[in-house]
């Protein structure tokens, strides 16, 4: 298999539009490449859950990529649809991102 070079991956989200964060590694690059859809992204804020919910603050803006994990954040009634837009400039709000395939946002039972 051949390994993607940083180079290669950075042109590829930059052709798709998908934000480059700094100092990010190769895997970090792959996985943002195979998760993230262009397009505009998604504001949200927490709503009041119970407990066993992903940890989020109820005082904090989110906004997280155009993806299939937003598109099941906001059907699984998780959070509340603020608004569409790209990644703000600046502002109150935390990047809510994809997690990596084996990462668990949500407490053990």
């Amino acid at each position: 298999m051949v390994r993607a070079s940083k180079a290669s991956l950075s042109k590829q989200l930059k052709d798709k539009g998908i934000p480059i964060p700094k100092d990010a590694t190769v895997e970090q690059l792959q996985h943002r490449l195979d998760t993230w859809e262009s397009g505009k992204g998604y504001l949200v804020r927490p709503a009041k859950l119970p407990r066993k919910s992903p940890k989020l603050d109820a005082n904090m803006n989110y906004w997280i990529p155009n993806s299939n994990f937003a598109r099941q954040m906001i059907k699984s009634q998780q959070v509340f649809l603020l608004t569409r837009c790209n990644i703000p400039k600046r502002g109150d709000f935390e990047l809510l991102d994809v997690p990596l395939l084996g990462d668990s946002t949500e407490e053990e039972e």
